[in-house]
């Protein structure tokens, strides 16, 4: 029985504490590398628009909108309430939208909007609108280009942010069973050590 001891004191023990600690220490640098990874991978997603990139979509035409292309493009003599409710509405804006149809196409604009983005919305479309008018071209027809991009960038956010929500749970998930795997082997390695201990106190 010495020698079937030996052996396992001297090679089956060790080989099974090696290989224990080798799993641990290899479970840490993929749970640290995988962090990193997560963390480089995804650049900031800004649905930001500055009236520069609108003025530029608006400028090539340098002509008036039509209604056919525009849905802010109707035209009235009559200056009719032009607020939006419960949003500050910058002058510029109110100038321009000078009649109930307008407004509410503004109004249905800003259902697709998140709230804590619609004065946002609001203030870039104006700084756009002051943009263009500086350049002698059609407010209307900036606020529709504005639309058209800020959505895009919104939808895109809105992605990115709904991956790094999925891929945040799946990091979760990975670590939670990385903390599993780790809790077992070091079990392992405790029971070699109470083993270890148990027979030298038999001797």
């Amino acid at each position: 029985m010495n020698g079937l001891d030996n052996f396992e004191k001297r090679f089956l023990f060790r080989l099974t504490r090696a290989f224990a600690m080798f799993v641990i220490l290899a479970i840490f640098l993929i749970l640290g590398l995988g962090g990193l990874f997560f963390l480089s991978k995804y650049e900031e997603v800004n649905s930001k628009v500055t009236a520069v990139e609108i003025v530029d979509i608006v400028k090539p035409p340098a002509t008036a909108p039509s209604p056919a292309t525009s849905s802010l493009s109707l035209q009235t003599q009559k200056r009719e309430d032009n607020s939006l409710p419960a949003i500050k509405t910058p002058f510029v804006l109110q100038k321009n939208l000078n009649m109930p149809e307008k407004i509410k196409v503004v109004k249905d604009w800003l259902d697709d909007v998140p709230l804590d983005k619609e004065q946002e919305f609001i203030d870039e479309m104006a700084a756009a609108v002051t943009e263009a008018e500086k350049l002698n071209l059609a407010a209307a027809e900036t606020m529709d280009a504005y639309h058209r991009v800020k959505m895009r960038r919104l939808k895109a956010e809105n992605a990115a942010e709904e991956k790094r929500e999925h891929d945040r749970l799946y990091m979760i998930g990975a670590t939670l069973s990385a903390v599993a795997l780790i809790a077992l082997f070091s079990l392992i390695l405790v029971l070699l050590a109470i083993e270890r201990n148990t027979r030298q106190v038999e001797k």
